[in-house]
């Protein structure tokens, strides 16, 4: 639940402005921090059987904390942000996500570790006698192929603050490193759907509302976005930069609930 409140704060400050002003980032933060509340709560449903999904938030926690060590490294960190209650350091902000990051990945592992020591191991789930439908196997493919897609795309946005010409662009440092999270979470959960789709299937359901809500945020952002920004020694538009990722996302979303509805369909023969 707390991941889900951090979600309400970032969509109130990317009207607000100030550090939250590189709004598809932003936007890209409150998907981010949604989809690993999603999770959570999947997982707190059967931890035992669902350790799968424990390991996938944690993971995606690893993640986080890499990427903002790299981002210390190798980007620029001395630029000063307005927090509201005063001004600070990307270097300080990443800092302390570290720690928050650090500590969140520590105390799930810890009660993780302990619940799982506490409780015998369950009896493995039958196989289900059919093979899979074509309806499955395209969801599976699908699946595969998104999960490749989030993964180079969460390589692009830790590679963009470590490029001369894309720095510009990718300048707040704390909601690029949540992007990459984002992405990695993703795909994570896709790979995990796809290599047992009839006992998995069901994170499909994140992932649709991940991709669904990515376009309501960036479109809603549209409201309080302006100006442009640099990129390969050229300009674009907040707005446009948006409203492609809201289109994007949208047709993504469409295609995997279609193909996500058609295999459940196909699954147990409905009509």
């Amino acid at each position: 639940m707390g991941l889900l409140f951090a979600a309400l704060v970032y969509v109130v400050g990317g009207f607000i402005g100030g550090f939250f002003r590189e709004l598809p980032f932003v936007s890209n933060s409150v998907v981010k921090v949604t989809v690993l509340g999603l999770a959570c709560l999947y997982a707190a449903g059967n931890v035992r059987g669902r350790r799968g999904v424990v390991k996938i938030v944690l993971a995606a926690h690893l993640v986080s904390v890499a990427a903002m060590v790299v981002m210390l490294i190798f980007a620029e960190t001395d630029r000063t942000v307005d927090l509201w209650l005063g001004d600070a350091s990307i270097a300080d902000v990443l800092w302390g996500a570290i720690v928050l990051d650090g500590l969140i990945t520590l105390a799930i592992a810890v009660v993780f570790a302990l619940s799982l020591s506490r409780v015998p191991a369950g009896l493995p789930e039958p196989e289900e006698p059919t093979p899979f439908t074509a309806a499955e196997q395209r969801l599976r493919v699908l699946l595969l192929v998104l999960a490749g897609l989030l993964a180079l795309a969460g390589l692009a946005f830790g590679a963009g603050p470590l490029i001369n010409s894309t720095d510009q662009f990718f300048v707040e440092l704390p909601f690029v490193t949540n992007s990459v999270v984002l992405c990695a979470a993703l795909a994570m959960l896709a790979g995990y759907a796809a290599a047992n789709p009839r006992r998995n299937m069901p994170l499909v359901t994140p992932m649709v509302v991940a991709l669904f809500l990515s376009a309501v945020v960036q479109l809603f952002y549209l409201i309080p976005a302006g100006g442009s920004r640099e990129i390969f020694d050229g300009e674009v538009d907040m707005e446009l930069v948006l409203l492609a990722g809201a289109v994007i996302n949208a047709l993504l979303g469409l295609v995997l609930l279609l193909a996500y509805r058609a295999a459940w369909r196909a699954r147990y023969r409905l009509s």
